[in-house]
């Protein structure tokens, strides 16, 4: 080779590694950015979001409903277990009362007396509960007997009659109306009953204190009426008073 060749080669080569290299510029997935942004948006949120500490209301337990007792017969209610207690009540066949409790041991429930306030005692024979008995409660009996207290007599604050005339016939037949008021002295009655010419015409229940009966007289007949408290202990009469039409 000549020596300017030579040179020129030498030359070319130098200029050669000179040059400045070629810059290669990174290419940007927009798409992939994108995603990665709503991810970590998504992680910042659920990580800070309250966590809930609410307490789940309790859920209301419906009452029971309280137990009863059904009489497939009539049954006497007493103050206590056995017939040496007063009978306050009588409980008919079909009726149905509140059960209250039970003695600890016995033949016996302990029932709400549907007569007049307080409790009394039936045998088991025509009772049959209705509704759950386990947690009844456990009624230790009286220890001794105690007579009811007899009633005491009504007193009459007022009576009045009036007739009515099937004709002007003074001898003919007649209706008379009377009105009977008396106060209600007692709380031991388990009732009152009405006579006419001491004859029971009228059952009535126990605070009553009005009656009106109406009958048939003739001329100069006289109907007499009174009225008594009762309960299965005695009984205690008003004073007896006249209708009569004339």
């Amino acid at each position: 080779m000549k020596p300017f060749s030579a040179f020129l080669l030498a030359l070319f080569v130098l200029a050669a590694c000179n040059l400045p290299a070629e810059t290669i510029e990174p290419t940007v997935d927009v798409n992939f950015l994108q995603t990665q942004v709503v991810a970590t948006v998504i992680a910042e949120v659920t990580n800070s979001a309250p966590t809930s500490t609410a307490t789940p209301l309790p859920t209301a337990s419906p009452s029971p409903e309280p137990a009863k007792i059904y009489f497939s017969g009539d049954t006497n209610c007493r103050t206590g277990p056995g017939v040496k207690f007063a009978l306050v009540s009588v409980l008919k066949e079909g009726q149905t009362v509140l059960l209250a409790g039970q003695p600890k041991e016995g033949d016996y429930w302990v029932v709400v007396n549907p007569d007049r306030s307080g409790l009394c005692w039936v045998v088991r024979d025509f009772a049959t509960p209705i509704g759950s008995t386990d947690k009844l409660t456990i009624i230790v009996p009286p220890s001794t007997s105690t007579p009811m207290p007899l009633p005491l007599a009504p007193a009459l604050v007022g009576w009045d009659y009036s007739c009515e005339y099937a004709s002007a016939n003074s001898q003919s037949l007649s209706t008379i109306t009377v009105e009977l008021k008396w106060q209600d002295s007692s709380d031991y009655e388990l009732g009152y009953n009405v006579y006419r010419n001491r004859e029971l015409i009228a059952s009535l229940p126990p605070d009553t204190i009005a009656y009106t009966d109406v009958t048939y007289l003739s001329f100069g007949q006289a109907a007499f009426y009174y009225v008594e408290a009762w309960n299965y202990d005695g009984t205690a009469r008003s004073k007896e008073v006249k209708g009569q039409c004339q």
